[in-house]
């Protein structure tokens, strides 16, 4: 063995399965244990095999991933920040990208946020600059009734509105070289 190209990784990965090893032989032991106290006829007693069982487990360290080390918000919570953003901003609006910076949230996040979900409730004044749409819409002078719709009529399919046709006539098989049909009299 070339000691000399293990790395400081390695040697902790080394660690962690010796130390594995030695819990397993030790579970082992106790289950031997336990089978010679049954052959026996002296079983332990319930408390004392979980007891030795727990004692012999050791908890794993939390493995962190990437992914795990990003803070994940609730659902919808990107909406009330947004326009808790804008609405602060006033009329002059806010750039997609400062947007972004104070909420420390990705700009393609914010940006696809604003041109889906948002495009009801925030205007566009110029490119990237966004702002709260006005709530005061001008109330219409005449109110609109309702619209009422036809009711549906079945229309006639388009087979039923053609006329039948007469059924095609059956044509003659063509004569073959050398015979010749009889004619009729």
């Amino acid at each position: 063995m070339d000691i000399s190209h293990i790395t400081s990784q390695s040697l902790r990965r080394l660690l962690e399965l010796t130390d594995q090893k030695e819990n397993l032989l030790k579970q082992i032991a106790r289950i031997e244990d336990d089978i010679a106290h049954a052959v026996r006829g002296t079983v332990k007693t319930v408390t004392e095999t979980t007891e030795s069982f727990a004692e012999s487990i050791k908890p794993r360290p939390a493995v962190r991933s990437a992914r795990s080390k990003s803070v994940r918000g609730r659902r919808g919570g990107m909406k009330e920040s947004i326009l808790a953003l804008l609405s602060s901003a006033g009329e002059s609006g806010m750039r997609v990208k400062d947007i972004a910076e104070k909420l420390g949230a990705p700009a393609g996040n914010v940006s696809v946020w604003i041109s889906t979900t948002g495009k009801k409730l925030v205007e566009k004044l110029s490119p990237g600059v966004y702002a709260v749409k006005s709530s005061e819409a001008p109330a219409p002078s005449v109110p609109t009734a309702p619209k009422v719709r036809k009711p549906r009529v079945a229309k006639k399919s388009a087979r039923s509105a053609k006329p039948a046709k007469a059924p095609a006539k059956a044509k003659a098989a063509p004569a073959k070289k050398g015979f010749k049909l009889p004619k009729k009299p």
